[in-house]
């Protein structure tokens, strides 16, 4: 938009949300950017610069297209590792394993890292439900951490590095895509997120306690950690809880609302 906010009314605002869906952007990101644009004449409004808020004639575009149910088969996880770098591969392992997101793995710190007790210890400032988390680590995964902090460089605290480089989630979106337009994965194609999705699918099948598998996986809009709802769960039963992971739980499937 290049013209005075005050200028602004519905046609030019349906314009714009027009144009930015013609460019790709998801009608949940064309929501919160016209909620930021409403708070603005909310503002101006209530200092009566307006006389109304020409966001508030507009209804919320649907964003039931963007449901996604996803799961990634072991065999499928396989096949990426084995076709990327051998520093994303560790960091898709950890993902499928741990259920944790990608900005989390990217901002590890050894410092948080137990290997003998089997636990990554995170602080509320490093997670995205805002209370401290602790996920156990799969026995699968204690490989990977294990050559890691072998190779590690003692005066670095980050556990994930390419090329001598900190990793960060900028890093992680390239190589995701590239493998699997290399694979020639059929399109609805699974994201880096769906690790996440397929991780507590894969929990779930394994019959782990549904109030472990809440702690391990966490959630941002929960007011309180579910340890601290249901009483301390141990590091002992975490790691108990998570050598019953069976991953191997079903073919590929990703399904939206639009071809469900």
């Amino acid at each position: 938009m290049t013209a005075s906010i005050k200028d602004l009314w519905v046609p030019e605002i349906r314009e714009y949300r027009l144009r930015r869906q013609n460019q790709g952007a998801k009608n949940a990101t064309v929501n919160r950017e016209l909620s930021v644009l409403s708070v603005i004449f909310g503002i101006r409004t209530d200092h009566r610069l307006l006389v109304a808020n020409p966001c508030k004639l507009l209804p919320r575009l649907s964003e039931k297209s963007g449901l996604r149910s996803a799961y990634i088969s072991h065999d499928g996880i396989v096949r990426i590792t084995e076709n990327c770098s051998d520093w994303y591969a560790d960091i898709v392992w950890t993902s499928y394993l741990t259920g944790m997101r990608r900005s989390g793995i990217t901002n590890l710190r050894w410092r948080g890292v137990n290997l003998r007790k089997r636990i990554i210890n995170l602080h509320a400032t490093e997670v995205k439900e805002s209370h401290n988390k602790r996920i156990p680590i799969h026995k699968d995964l204690m490989q990977i951490f294990e050559r890691l902090g072998r190779i590690r460089d003692i005066t670095d605290d980050h556990v994930f590095k390419v090329n001598g480089h900190n990793v960060d989630v900028q890093s992680c979106k390239q190589p995701w895509d590239r493998t699997l337009n290399k694979l020639q994965f059929p399109k609805p194609r699974p994201r880096f997120h769906d690790l996440r999705h397929t991780w507590l699918t894969n929990a779930r099948v394994s019959k782990i306690d549904h109030e472990i598998r809440q702690a391990i996986l966490g959630h941002s809009d929960r007011m309180l950690a579910v340890s601290e709802r249901y009483g301390r769960i141990s590091d002992e039963q975490l790691v108990s809880a998570i050598d019953l992971l069976v991953t191997d739980n079903g073919e590929t499937e990703i399904l939206t609302a639009v071809n469900a």
